[in-house]
């Protein structure tokens, strides 16, 4: 059953804040207050909470095999975290994640040596657009988990009560920020310690929060069709740009680029670093559907972005911004991932179950990976 909103409340309150209510069952971590009431009190709400056939392992482990150059892929139809060898393009290793979660999205550390995964409790295949920015029903939440370079493992380090899109590392990497779409707000946690430091309050159903490299967030405020600009030192929004209906991200690219995509308005807007603020390109990017991930060639010439309901990637000149071409791919590209080289593109096909290769020079999808399930998130690992 899922926990009420108004038990919900009443835990933070009287459990000093380190509840963690995990999953759609009962999974819930508390440090009660140090006197008796109090701990009956959360002893009985434990009890009224109880689900019969609940499942509290936390998920993940260790990695049969994490080669040190890598594709990992968030799959949200089979509950997993998948490994893929680049070289031999094979599925070589999987951890699964709680049951009834999703993997969805990843945040790199700045060293490299860490991935940040969001599992969420919402069903987010068919969109952004429902109640709080996501679809779906009951109570949502999401589990963090931090995916280990050096150890090979994927461990659960928090959860929240509400939807988060992606969790990432600031810039210096001294905190996590995970954005909290039901809350209308951005939590700000030590990387170290995990305790939530401070919030941005007041924002617009945020999907996904991208630090900048002006010691500041991007956050995609869904349901107001903006971007906000929100400082990590008083976490105040100091600009707010309008990009059209449901934006999902601003997507980081190299040299202070970001690429937003709205899903409802079907468009994509370019922001960038200049003169040490966030400044919006006038000029937008029609890829002829609804965008998923955009990114830009290693070598800064492209913008490449997968377009869901076309079954295509659209390719952009970078400095023109004219359409240079299309590319079929496969049932719903989503996710893209450039080879350090540039020379071939990863797509996750979540309405296929696969992981597509497509040769670069040549813009055609040359090898498919099986995943199964609905592969989301994917990020290339190592040099």
């Amino acid at each position: 059953m899922d926990v009420p909103a108004s038990l919900g409340r009443w835990l933070r309150e009287y459990c000093n804040n380190e509840s963690q209510v995990c999953c759609r069952c009962l999974h819930v971590r508390m440090t009660p207050q140090p006197h008796l009431k109090t701990a009956l009190l959360c002893a009985l709400s434990l009890s009224l909470l109880a689900c019969s056939h609940m499942d509290t392992s936390p998920g993940g482990g260790t990695f049969s095999q994490l080669p040190a150059q890598a594709l990992v892929v968030a799959n949200g139809g089979t509950g997993e975290v998948q490994v893929i060898d680049p070289n031999t393009l094979t599925l070589v290793s999987k951890l699964a994640v709680m049951e009834g979660m999703k993997p969805h999205h990843f945040g790199s550390s700045p060293d490299g040596t860490k991935l940040l995964v969001t599992a969420i409790s919402s069903d987010l295949s068919g969109g952004h657009g429902g109640a709080g920015g996501h679809g779906g029903s009951g109570a949502a939440s999401t589990v963090v988990y931090q995916l280990d370079r050096a150890a090979k493992t994927l461990q659960n380090i928090f959860a929240v009560d509400a939807t988060g899109h992606n969790a990432a590392y600031t810039r210096d990497g001294k905190s996590i920020v995970i954005g909290m779409a039901e809350h209308g707000m951005v939590s700000v946690r030590d990387a170290t310690t995990l305790a939530e430091t401070s919030s941005a309050n007041g924002l617009g159903s945020p999907l996904e929060v991208t630090p900048t490299g002006l010691d500041s967030l991007l956050v995609a405020e869904s349901s107001s069709g903006k971007i906000a600009v929100v400082t990590l030192a008083n976490r105040t929004v100091t600009a707010r740009f309008d990009v059209g209906a449901t934006p999902v991200a601003a997507w980081p690219a190299a040299n202070g680029n970001y690429f937003v995509s709205s899903e409802a308005a079907m468009k994509i807007w370019r922001l960038n670093e200049t003169n040490g603020t966030i400044q919006l390109d006038a000029r937008v990017l029609d890829p002829g559907g609804m965008p998923g991930q955009v990114v830009m060639s290693p070598d800064g010439k492209e913008i490449w972005a997968a377009v869901e309901d076309r079954q295509v990637l659209v390719v952009f000149d970078a400095v023109s911004h004219a359409k240079l071409a299309e590319i079929p791919a496969g049932v719903k590209p989503h996710g893209l991932a450039f080879h350090p080289t540039g020379s071939k593109l990863f797509v996750t096909d979540e309405g296929g179950g696969k992981v597509l290769v497509v040769d670069v020079a040549t813009r055609v999808v040359t090898a498919e990976i099986i995943t199964g399930g609905a592969p989301n998130g994917i990020v290339w690992v190592g040099n």
